[in-house]
């Protein structure tokens, strides 16, 4: 049971395991991302090379037929495909590749997800590179993929891309013709005029000012709400649609286009 009491909503002691979970796990975004390139089994993450000596594959042979998206947020996630599996049906094995993006920064959207974090997108910023990674999707996947992007809308939170900018270096044998991307149809978040970038993504060159998930989401409690704690603003958000809404609208006030993602 939930009781609201003064200064925002607390729970009863029965379900307070729960909910720290869900306020820990909203923070934790953009969640486990390893540091080199590995295959999702369904369960987590295999390091690639292992995967392809097991199997008996070359990269080449594992990639055939798949269509690369960038991941450039919690997509490059285990933890988070993992959900994807059980939420969206993204079922079978993905293989995620890192690879270097010149030109490049990954930056906060101006929304804030229904599990409560608030999510990434690419945004140009000249003389950055950028650490990510590429998924290799089958049909299927790609399918459900969109679904969990809300893509499939015409006017979702992200739309699927073709990216054609250059600077995309993945190594070896591996140089896909067509690469896309989920790019977010709520902006950047902005803070001081400019789109603010993830510090959990490596990158050098950095331009814009980064934050951490905590640090973003006491930025938007304060532009938002901020008489409430923060993990009462995180619980909000999660569990109710008509707040979490409300919320995402005023947030348009704060939300720019930042340059145009070249081949968008």
């Amino acid at each position: 049971m939930i009781a609201a009491l003064a200064g925002g909503i607390r729970m009863n002691p029965d379900g307070a395991g729960e909910w720290r979970e869900r306020i820990d796990w909203a923070l934790a975004y953009p969640f486990d991302v390893p540091g080199s390139s590995f295959v999702f089994d369904g369960v987590g993450d295999i390091l690639l090379d292992a995967y392809l000596s097991e199997h008996r594959l070359s990269i080449s042979e594992l990639i055939s037929g798949r269509t690369p998206v960038l991941a450039v947020g919690s997509n490059a996630s285990p933890s988070q495909l993992s959900t994807k599996r059980e939420r969206f049906g993204l079922a079978g094995e993905v293989p995620v590749l890192k690879a270097t993006l010149s030109g490049f920064d990954v930056v906060y959207t101006a929304r804030i997800t229904s599990y409560g974090s608030v999510p990434a997108t690419l945004c140009p910023s000249p003389g950055t590179v950028v650490d990510i990674f590429v998924t290799f999707l089958d049909s299927h996947q790609l399918e459900r993929m969109d679904l969990s992007e809300d893509a499939h809308r015409k006017n979702g939170n992200y739309r699927r891309e073709r990216f054609t900018g250059s600077g995309l270096e993945m190594g070896g044998e591996i140089d896909p013709e067509e690469v896309w991307v989920y790019r977010s149809n709520r902006g950047c978040l902005l803070a001081g005029g400019g789109c603010v970038a993830l510090s959990a993504i490596d990158t050098r060159g950095r331009r814009f000012p980064a934050m951490s998930q905590a640090e973003v989401q006491e930025r938007l409690r304060g532009l938002l709400d901020g008489e409430k704690t923060l993990d009462d603003f995180i619980r909000e958000n999660i569990e109710d649609k008509t707040i979490r809404d409300s919320r995402n609208e005023r947030l348009r006030k704060w939300a720019g286009e930042g340059p145009v993602v070249e081949g968008g």
